[in-house]
């Protein structure tokens, strides 16, 4: 579900900076990822995500950036920016793979508005299947089958028969592309954990 940006009120700046800190990584009860996700919730917290995702440095701290934009409302530019950050093959592969979740989550909302980059953005992410960094594979088949576009089955009958690599903290690549498969064909969901 789509959460609105608010505009900055008063008292929010406060809420922000600590936002920011726990980010970074400087508040021990809130990680950086949940730090993201509230930070998306705001307009000047949308913009210093953005800011983090498009400058050098940790590229665990550009992870939990990208990751605030998964579960916001995000418009035209910001689908834009997660596939420039997917397509950049010097970018970190968590940061990428990242990126490819957000895509999925976003993605077929912006496909009837969209064409031309719509086709761009699942160009990227069939390339994202071949790519030697594990989680960037996983994260591209997930964005994909959210798609539910049939044309994909082919490749996810491949990985699923010879992709054994896992994803941190996730499953392994060929759980989730039978998840994907059984996903299209059957629209029903399985825990990828036991196929």
């Amino acid at each position: 579900m789509a959460r609105f940006q608010r505009r900055l009120r008063h008292g929010d700046a406060t809420r922000l900076a600590m936002l920011e800190r726990a980010l970074r990584g400087g508040d021990a009860t809130l990680s950086p990822q949940e730090a993201a996700d509230q930070l998306a919730r705001y307009r000047e917290g949308m913009r210093l995500l953005v800011r983090i995702v498009t400058s050098p440095g940790a590229p665990e701290l550009r992870e939990a950036a990208v990751y605030g934009f998964v579960f916001a409302n995000i418009s035209s530019r910001h689908l834009v920016l997660l596939r420039r950050v997917f397509a950049n093959l010097d970018e970190a592969p968590v940061v990428r793979a990242q990126a490819a979740e957000a895509l999925g989550w976003h993605l077929s909302g912006f496909r009837h508005r969209w064409q031309r980059r719509y086709r761009h953005i699942i160009d990227s992410l069939m390339r994202g299947l071949d790519d030697p960094a594990p989680e960037v594979r996983f994260w591209s088949i997930y964005a994909l089958a959210c798609q539910n576009d049939a044309r994909i089955l082919p490749r996810l009958r491949v990985i699923a028969a010879t992709d054994t690599a896992s994803c941190r903290g996730m499953w392994t690549l060929r759980q989730e592309a039978l998840w994907a498969i059984h996903r299209l064909e059957s629209d029903h969901d399985y825990d990828p954990r036991t196929l």
